[in-house]
């Protein structure tokens, strides 16, 4: 009698190029999150990192799948910044209606990734706005490297 473990092990790792570019689709949907799209097509992660190690041309595609996945979540993060999500609004545990709430928090660090002037600036330097070390020392102890040992005579 077949082993039902075997089998579904065999599901688990079998490459199918349908498989595989369901995979991918997966992986460009969801933000990227390899796991979660290696669950929804039942392709253990090893199986497909393994692949992406061997296949030039498929370790490609994934990073293409993987940036429209980034793509996907600071699309996501802007509409959040900009629109808000419903937050429901509750009276007597009962929902009553909801609200919207847009992200600062968001707002900013889109603003910041995409336009330098709203990056934090940290400048460090020394007395008077010079610099922070004028010089540096470098003492490197003597190991008498290239010199010849003193070799004891024997008493004849």
């Amino acid at each position: 009698m077949p082993n039902p473990k075997g089998n579904k092990l065999k599901q688990r790792t079998e490459l199918t190029p349908e498989r595989l570019e369901k995979f991918l689709i997966v992986l460009a949907a969801n933000g990227g999150m390899v796991s979660h799209a290696a669950k929804n097509v039942r392709i253990s992660r090893t199986a497909l990192y393994e692949k992406r190690r061997e296949d030039e041309e498929f370790r490609k595609k994934w990073d293409e799948a993987h940036q429209l996945g980034i793509e996907v979540l600071e699309d996501e993060a802007k509409n959040r910044a900009l629109n808000g999500t419903n937050k429901p609004i509750y009276y007597e545990g009962e929902v009553v209606g909801f609200s919207k709430e847009k992200s600062d928090t968001l707002m900013r660090l889109i603003l910041q990734a995409y336009n330098p002037k709203y990056r934090e600036k940290h400048e460090i330097t020394g007395a008077d706005g010079g610099p922070l070390i004028s010089k540096v020392t470098v003492y490197l102890p003597d190991n008498q490297r290239g010199k010849t040992k003193p070799t004891k005579e024997k008493a004849s």
